[in-house]
């Protein structure tokens, strides 16, 4: 066995999925905002941590069924740690009270709107991560099945 690898990646979705409800139910009271252009996404955000939590299980039951065509060691684990780190990061680090989301309209001082900026601008980053690595899960699927083909 590897040492770059995970034997059970499955598991490890599977147990995150309470803690990331766990931090949504403690955060109700709070958004998930997001402006893209001239569009702003808010979500609640106890369903931002349910949707996390069902991409989590999902990612979980794709492993488990794929077990046993014997994925990527270093691309599993890859994307594991990249995943669980990135989506425990945007349940902790990111979360606004609903009047902070809601009086975008309202005058601020500079510097507040910065920090706005910076923050969106970070948001928008670790979602791209986010996505960026659930497409590696894909790759991964696709290099296993060539390897196998090939073989």
């Amino acid at each position: 066995m590897n040492k770059y690898s995970i034997k059970k990646p499955y598991a490890l979705f599977w147990l995150v999925i309470p803690f990331i409800v766990v931090i949504g139910i403690l955060k109700k009271s709070q958004v998930f905002s997001l402006e893209v252009t001239d569009l702003y996404f808010e979500l609640p955000f106890l369903q931002f941590g349910i949707f996390i939590a069902f991409v989590c299980a999902f990612l979980g039951l794709c492993y488990w069924l794929l077990r046993k065509i014997g994925l990527q060691n270093r691309l599993t684990l890859i994307h594991v740690l990249a995943t669980l780190a990135l989506a425990l990061f945007l349940m902790i680090r990111f979360g606004t009270n609903k009047m902070e989301a809601i009086d975008v309209n309202v005058f601020r001082p500079t510097s507040d709107l910065r920090a706005y900026y910076e923050q969106n601008e970070l948001a928008i980053s670790v979602l791209v991560f986010f996505i960026s690595a659930q497409l590696l899960f894909i790759v991964n699927i696709g290099l296993t099945l060539f390897k196998r083909n090939k073989a």
